[in-house]
């Protein structure tokens, strides 16, 4: 028993090792501010653009292309802002980590 309480107490610190690698949190944060950009452009392209031209159904026929818009388009933004979130606390954890560690 002594040995399976011995790997739980080792686990973290490989963990911990992990996490703190210099370049992992500017490079999450980087590809989450990609992932929201690329939301963000879907969000404006398929919703934004048409936002009051829906019909009681929520759809939108754009004659000039032939093409339906419908109104759930707008949950892109839910990702959109979710990866924003995330790129700016990542961000900030790393500017936090680099101010401890440069003094």
């Amino acid at each position: 028993m002594s040995k399976a309480i011995g790997n739980a107490v080792r686990r973290p610190a490989r963990f911990r090792r992990a996490i703190h690698r210099p370049r992992l949190l500017p490079g999450a944060s980087g590809v989450c501010a990609v992932a929201s950009a690329l939301f963000g452009f879907f969000y404006y392209t398929l919703y934004w653009r048409y936002r009051g031209l829906f019909n009681e159904d929520g759809r939108y026929l754009d004659t000039h292309d032939l093409v339906v818009h419908h109104a759930q388009a707008a949950m892109l933004a839910l990702p959109a802002g979710g990866f924003a979130l995330l790129a700016i606390v990542w961000f900030a954890a790393h500017l936090r980590r680099a101010r401890t560690k440069n003094p």
